[in-house]
């Protein structure tokens, strides 16, 4: 039998963090895990995982707020540019990072 916990559930009523921080969060963890990266600026320009990711963010905070159609809208556009298509009902945890756009990476290690 599994016992799930209060603290295994994500509460609705929960505040879930800025965007802003999630996407520093994100960049960072790049930044801190690809020997390749030489600045978050460079990060920021030229990786699209990383752009991927951003987006992803952005829809799925749409998608929260029952925004669907426009968080499809975002999606789409993100495919268009970074050719990675994340559905933006995807829950993706902390740090998470996508290398080489064929390879998905889980910086919480």
């Amino acid at each position: 039998m599994v016992s799930v916990t209060s603290e295994h559930l994500i509460h609705p009523a929960r505040k879930m963090p800025s965007l802003f921080s999630q996407w520093k969060e994100d960049v960072t963890c790049v930044f801190a895990r690809d020997p390749a990266a030489h600045s978050i600026r460079e990060i920021l320009l030229t990786y699209p995982g990383v752009h991927a990711v951003l987006f992803h963010r952005l829809s799925h905070r749409l998608w929260r707020n029952n925004w669907k159609f426009t968080a499809r809208i975002v999606a789409s556009i993100a495919r268009m540019l970074t050719n990675v298509d994340i559905h933006p009902g995807a829950t993706v945890g902390k740090r998470f990072a996508i290398r080489k756009l064929d390879k998905l990476k889980n910086c919480y290690r």
